[in-house]
């Protein structure tokens, strides 16, 4: 497509007069203008890349070694080739800049009877020719790239198209490294563009962003071209060609066409993800602020949302902050999420990930044992890599339990992180005991607990340094007395003293079922009393 100096020289009336003397390595050197060389200080200067020469060598006459010294300057200068007309000042060109030619690359050619006027103007007419075409191909590309988008056509369509051009293996990227689309050209290329190698290539592109924020496409990886496809500095997915050779030319062309149609199909994409987000956002809020209590409208609301009801569902909450995310953290969770827990809703709010998970007893996600629920809640912690606990509910039949449901994930999350500190998943089914005694909070009941109980207690380990309140804590957590004494460090004996004094300062007797409950009740009321319902996941 460019004009070069082979392609100058299949042209009349050049073909039939021009005759190379040496530099036969440069002929594809492109040419993108071209002068006239008389003055001995021609090539001082600094000259445009791809000038091709015609000259006389008149200022130069019985002066070879200027003669070489200039051949050089023009090859530094990245000159695409020189005429010399021969037989009017020189009789031909002397062997030492022949030599000189070959050593640059600089195509070197004599010829006799055309004037430079001819030349110069089938070489101009060349270049405007080929720039015109450049220009022509280029709208031609964009008029494509339009009518595709405006038909819909598909990414793995248009790709194929370029692919058979650039007759080489290609595919498109998101930036998640998920395989959108590939054709391969040779059959030895089919086992490449796996969903591996794709991801590989993205950690790589990442990677050098993040080392190189400036880098501009397209960037050469092990055995391909890479070809960015951004926005406000944000990768949104590359295009790849499987090329060691960097591309040139039309063939750059080509694949900065399907870069930018696969641009804009992403840019779409985005568009859409984010009026999903934002419709998502409006819905859920609506639901949870209880702004409605029709399970018909409800139902309605979440199946514009994707949701895929079934029996039963219930509302996990993980405790992941989105504003220590990012936004390319945020989308790829709630991403995964959807994609690990088909059918949900998934929405970010101050405690966190809401997920509205519908269950029933034919999905992955068993409802009747919670053994199985934490399970598949930890498998999905790994795979999104987070280090987070999470909040569940019960199970939930009527929609219009939503906000109830995600008060029960709160409330599993503050019970779990007191109770279960070795969990991270808890079930708000495992906490109802606890969450009983939770109702005494602000009442008379509580009062006469902290006064009789709590208070005598922590006043006596005041006072006297004896850990009672350490050691009612430890009995209650450990399976035996004896479980308990190894946890504090001390003998059986020190342990049952300690208790028997806990009975004479409050009145309850730990070794009697109904003061051992009672006992446990107050540490339950200790460890709850700052928690209230309504406040925020902390």
């Amino acid at each position: 497509m460019d004009a070069t100096v082979r392609k100058i020289m299949s042209l009349q009336p050049l073909r039939e007069n021009l005759k190379l003397v040496a530099g036969e390595s440069g002929l594809d050197n492109i040419i993108t203008s071209v002068s006239v060389m008389e003055v001995p200080d021609f090539a001082n200067g600094k000259l445009p890349d791809g000038l091709f020469v015609l000259t006389t060598l008149y200022g130069f006459i019985e002066d070879e070694f200027a003669m070489v010294d200039t051949i050089k300057k023009l090859a530094a200068s990245h000159a695409s080739g020189i005429i010399v007309k021969v037989n009017r000042y020189i009789d031909g060109i002397p062997a030492s800049v022949a030599a000189a030619a070959n050593t640059y690359g600089i195509p070197l050619f004599q010829i006799e009877q055309i004037h430079f006027s001819q030349i110069i103007s089938v070489i101009t007419g060349e270049i405007v020719n080929n720039e015109y075409n450049k220009i022509k191909t280029i709208n031609d590309q964009y008029n494509e790239i339009f009518n595709a988008l405006v038909s819909g056509e598909q990414i793995g369509s248009f790709l194929i198209k370029i692919c058979n051009r650039l007759a080489r293996s290609c595919a498109c990227i998101s930036e998640k490294g998920a395989l959108l689309a590939h054709h391969c050209h040779n059959e030895s290329d089919k086992n490449l563009m796996t969903e591996d190698y794709c991801m590989h290539i993205m950690r790589s592109v990442i990677s050098i962003e993040e080392m190189h924020p400036d880098i501009e496409s397209p960037i050469a990886l092990e055995d391909c071209q890479v070809f960015l496809c951004s926005t406000k500095n944000r990768i949104l997915g590359c295009f790849i060609v499987h090329s060691r050779e960097k591309l040139e030319g039309y063939e750059l062309l080509l694949a900065q066409q399907m870069t930018n149609y696969l641009s804009i199909k992403l840019i779409e994409n985005q568009v859409v993800q984010a009026d999903q987000r934002r419709r998502c956002a409006l819905i859920m809020d609506e639901i949870l602020l209880g702004k409605n209590n029709r399970e018909e409208t409800i139902r309605e609301r979440l199946f514009l949302l994707g949701y895929e009801e079934t029996k039963t569902y219930r509302i996990l909450l993980f405790a992941v902050p989105e504003k220590k995310l990012g936004v390319r953290r945020t989308e790829s969770i709630i991403d995964n999420v959807q994609s690990m827990l088909r059918g949900s809703v998934t929405y970010f709010t101050m405690d966190g990930l809401v997920v509205l998970c519908p269950t029933n007893e034919n999905t992955e996600l068993p409802v009747g044992d919670n053994k199985k629920l934490k399970n598949r809640i930890k498998d999905v912690i790994a795979k999104l890599n987070l280090e987070c606990s999470v909040g569940c509910s019960v199970k939930q039949t009527d929609l219009c339990r939503i906000p109830e449901g995600l008060n029960q994930a709160k409330r599993a999350l503050n019970y779990g992180r007191i109770f279960a500190q070795e969990e991270n998943v808890y079930c708000y089914e495992n906490f109802s005991e606890i969450n009983s005694v939770s109702y005494m909070i602000g009442t008379s009941g509580e009062k006469e607990i902290y006064n009789s109980i709590i208070k005598p207690i922590f006043e006596h380990d005041s006072r006297y340094n004896q850990q009672l309140w350490l050691t009612l804590e430890s009995c209650l957590l450990n399976a035996t007395l004896e479980a308990a004494a190894k946890k504090l460090f001390i003998h059986s004996s020190t342990l049952r003293y300690r208790l028997l004094k806990i009975q004479n300062i409050t009145g309850h007797d730990y070794f009697s079922n109904v003061g051992r409950y009672v006992l446990y009740t107050a540490y339950i009321l200790y460890k709850i009393a700052d928690l209230n319902d309504d406040r925020l996941i902390r």
